[in-house]
């Protein structure tokens, strides 16, 4: 969850960050949904990631419960964002190989190391389970 938090702040607040310190505008932030997304990414997303992250750390269960959903939704990153660099192609959207390769290599390793974490509460749910 703190990888996760962290990476999805890098992700959204590194071009802009970088541009503000340049004087200039981020070029992420045009007329699409970028504004919105990363709004609710930075403010919403990592920082509930940084907080499950913390209280896994601390043993709590809360922190599980809150990292649950929050597993569920990076699972399906890896599908979504390889489907919307396909549609960006297809609609011409110039992508270098890079902004295409990296985004997608990426999600699928953090959805990969997702859902390994989403197995293991499973698991874990399954033999408490039988316990109680």
């Amino acid at each position: 969850m703190l990888a996760s938090g962290a990476a999805t702040a890098a992700i959204w607040l590194g071009p802009i960050l970088a541009a503000q310190l340049a004087g200039d505008q981020s070029p992420r932030l045009d007329g699409y949904t970028t504004a919105v997304t990363t709004a609710i990414d930075v403010a919403v997303i990592a920082p509930a990631a940084f907080a499950a992250g913390l209280l896994i750390l601390r043993r709590s269960a809360f922190g599980y419960l809150m990292a649950f959903p929050l597993l569920l939704l990076e699972a399906m990153l890896a599908p979504m964002i390889t489907a919307q660099t396909i549609s960006q192609i297809a609609a011409g959207v110039s992508l270098s190989p890079g902004e295409m390769i990296g985004p997608v290599a990426g999600f699928v390793v953090l959805a990969g190391v997702a859902i390994w974490f989403l197995a293991m509460i499973a698991r874990s749910i399954e033999g408490s389970a039988g316990r109680g």
